[in-house]
């Protein structure tokens, strides 16, 4: 069994894996397709990507659900599905991972553009977002919750205050890109 992912890094160097979105198209899935539907549609294209960085030593690999939250989801019309699509992204990396890898439930920023009023979406709207795939990744057996890429701070502060709460347990590497 793994030792707890926030015990560990306090004395070790955790090497991640590398972009999937970048890989699974030089692997040959085709540009523009939807990646995170790719967990219930060719789970298998997932998991060997997985295990592809495994063996090239990452102690640490992300989920495939960047994009999956219910306003990205809309555009494939799978905004229905999101819990599922999370839960087997975390399944599919879980899996890979056995008992020595780390699995970090991937989530992304929403895509929505703040002001929210502007947009017709609430804060409510993004948190329940949020919800849905933070839950996901916990069912699906991720060991800890990155929240990544995102460059609107009222967003990532609102995915940060809904993973603490619906899964304290898990630690939360938040990150944030600035403009240059």
């Amino acid at each position: 069994m793994k030792p707890d992912f926030f015990e560990y890094i306090q004395g070790h160097v955790v090497l991640g894996d590398g972009a999937l979105g970048s890989y699974l198209f030089e692997r040959g899935v085709e540009r523009g397709r939807n990646l995170d539907l790719l967990n219930l549609q060719a789970r298998e294209t997932i998991f060997s990507a997985h295990e592809e960085y495994i063996r090239a030593g990452s102690q640490l690999i992300e989920t495939n659900t960047f994009g999956a939250n219910r306003f990205k989801l809309r555009e494939a019309g799978a905004e229905d599905q999101v819990r599922e699509i999370n839960r087997a992204g975390a399944e599919i990396a879980a899996k890979a991972a056995g008992h020595q890898v780390y699995v970090a439930g991937s989530i992304g920023p929403s895509g929505e553009t703040f002001p929210l009023e502007e947009e017709g979406v609430s804060e409510e709207d993004i948190r329940d977002s949020f919800k849905e795939q933070v839950l996901g990744l916990a069912e699906g057996g991720a060991d800890v919750l990155i929240i990544e890429t995102f460059s609107q701070l009222l967003e990532i502060l609102l995915a940060i205050e809904i993973a603490t709460r619906e899964v304290p347990e898990l630690p939360v590497i938040a990150q944030m890109v600035f403009p240059a």
